[in-house]
């Protein structure tokens, strides 16, 4: 999917597949690399599984069914995934904070805000180099 803004240049959307690959390996890098003993990089994963599963379960409602018959349908089914999405993250969290005493909080946040914004910033460093590439090409 091709996205195009006025005046810039087209700029190749992520697939949602390639999203929930990096936040995966997020996860990953902060549970092993990052803390060090067992209960921290316990914390750290659930943190990142906090993020991933919850966009998973939401991204799977929002294309249920690929085309919608309306803007309202579309809109509606957004809105779903993205309630979805929240409820069980603040399911999760709450069911970790019960269920596993041992947990390390700044390890489980850090983990659950950096897979977070892994998206955004993945997305943001590509369109900054599709609009690189569009400046060398044109200037």
């Amino acid at each position: 999917m091709r996205l195009r803004h006025r005046g810039c240049a087209a700029i190749e959307a992520m697939p949602i597949h390639r999203v929930l690959a990096v936040q995966g390996a997020i996860t990953l890098l902060f549970a092993a690399g990052i803390f060090y003993d067992r209960s921290g990089g316990f914390s750290a994963m659930l943190g990142g599984l906090l993020c991933v599963l919850p966009n998973a379960v939401a991204v799977a409602v929002l294309f249920r069914a690929r085309r919608a018959r309306n803007l309202r349908e579309e809109q509606r089914r957004l809105h779903v995934a993205w309630a979805v999405r929240w409820l069980l993250a603040l399911a999760g969290f709450g069911l970790i904070v019960v269920f596993y005493p041992d947990v390390r909080p700044l390890p489980l946040f850090a983990a659950y805000a950096a897979t977070l914004a892994a998206p955004l910033t993945v997305s943001w460093m590509n369109t900054r180099n599709a609009a690189t590439r569009h400046w060398r090409q044109t200037g």
